[in-house]
């Protein structure tokens, strides 16, 4: 899930909180919503390539409930071989809703000769290139949850490999209070590879992650050995065939297995299955405005594509199984009408969009005596006044949505980007 945003971006270390039920429901229209919620193409382009800057997306998915993706980043140059990177990161993923500090840094080697020195870079400074090596770390209050990691890879200015190992809970089994112990211990690979190729205005990425195997016991959790590991794997393409039309299509699976056995026999041991695959198509299109030459910008066709699928699977030792699996498939169109603006140096604009499709689902728990077996079709339409800066600096969203499947209010959101 920016964990759901911005996959690639996303970081899939082991982070303690895995071994814990779901604190959040996946109700019928959560996923509808996250794509109504989803940022359109331009601003996360213009995301990814922020050296300083920050981004959230924000909306109500029912009456208690926030979706919240929050991002900030800090890339700053300390001479012309070393940098400097901080992240804050806010998302939910299938297992959690979670907040982590990150910081890197790195020294650099033989950068690309065309490019401009680190030194005179600080503002949008680019990330790793050249030769570099440099260290990790998740900075957490509590000593035995801080994770560290080395990074090493190449790049050019139009592609680049680039490796990090790291350890998450380094010190967990000397710090922690509570007898618990990895007897083996996490550890988590990933590499990136992206290429531009700049006559074709297209843009590849690929990313894999993989948490090897781990064993924690937890003897004062009803004596707990809990094992665990996950895959995942994705790559995205920006193709932009020509000025005022731009593509996006981001595929992504996960394959994640837990067990759990207690020792004391105090609950049923359990074996738990998840895949989850998810693909995502976007396109934009600059249109003539309707407002001719008072516009302050040109309108905007843009439209999405949105395919998931996730399958859980616990089996316990009591025989009882529990199951969800959800199938979903949605399209978006949406229209962005440029307004006239007093003020040169800001687009001005609002915007309707549609977001409909179909989910079948199979929900089973026993142990609550629930069993949903169906299909649905979910519609829902918005509406929003969007604001961008013409030098991309910014882009500001407030949005309105209502189910027309079920007519009722469909959650209200709001996005920030901000380049500095």
């Amino acid at each position: 899930m920016l964990g759901l945003v911005c996959a690639a971006s996303a970081n899939a270390e082991f982070r303690f909180d895995e071994f814990k039920p779901r604190g959040f429901d996946y109700h019928d229209e959560y996923f509808v919503n996250y794509l109504s919620f989803r940022p359109r193409l331009t601003h996360r382009w213009m995301w990814r390539d922020a050296a300083v800057g920050y981004f959230t997306t924000v909306g109500s998915t029912r009456s208690t409930e926030f979706y919240i993706d929050q991002f900030a980043r800090v890339r700053v140059p300390f001479s012309d071989g070393f940098t400097g990177e901080y992240r804050l990161v806010q998302t939910e993923d299938y297992d959690s809703r979670y907040l982590r500090n990150e910081v890197e840094v790195v020294l650099r080697w033989f950068r690309p000769p065309e490019l401009m020195p680190l030194s005179e870079t600080l503002g949008h400074t680019p990330r790793p290139d050249g030769l570099f090596l440099g260290a990790s770390a998740m900075l957490e209050a509590s000593k035995e949850f801080v994770d560290a990691g080395a990074i090493l890879g190449y790049a050019t200015a139009h592609s680049g490999i680039r490796f990090d190992a790291v350890l998450p809970d380094v010190t967990y089994n000397n710090k922690n209070d509570e007898l618990a112990e990895y007897t083996e211990e996490p550890v988590t690979l990933r590499a990136r590879v992206r290429t531009d190729l700049p006559h074709s205005g297209i843009r590849l990425r690929a990313w894999v992650m993989n948490d090897l195997p781990l064993r924690l016991v937890l003897p004062l959790r009803e004596d707990l050995v809990f094992r665990y590991r996950k895959l995942t794997a994705g790559g995205a393409a920006f193709w932009e065939p020509r000025e005022g039309l731009r593509f996006d299509l981001e595929l992504q699976g996960e394959e994640t297995r837990k067990r759990f056995r207690y020792l004391t026999q105090a609950r049923p041991d359990a074996d738990f299955r998840r895949r989850a695959l998810r693909g995502i198509a976007q396109f934009e299109l600059d249109v003539e405005p309707v407002f001719g030459p008072r516009a302050s910008r040109q309108d905007l066709l843009f439209g999405t594509l949105f395919l998931h699928h996730v399958d859980e699977t616990t089996r316990r030792s009591d025989f009882v199984i529990d199951r969800l699996r959800r199938d979903e498939a949605y399209g978006e169109l949406g229209y962005l009408l440029a307004l006239p603006t007093p003020f040169p140096s800001w687009e001005v604009g609002v915007r309707a969009a549609t977001q409909m499709g179909v989910l079948s689902q199979r929900d089973v728990r026993p142990d609550s005596d629930k069993h949903t077996v169906g299909q649905k079709f979910l519609v829902k339409v918005g509406f929003g006044v969007e604001a961008n800066s013409r030098e991309e600096r910014a882009a500001f969203l407030i949005q309105a949505t209502v189910r027309v499947d079920t007519p009722s209010f469909g959650g209200a959101n709001a996005q920030v980007l901000l380049r500095f």
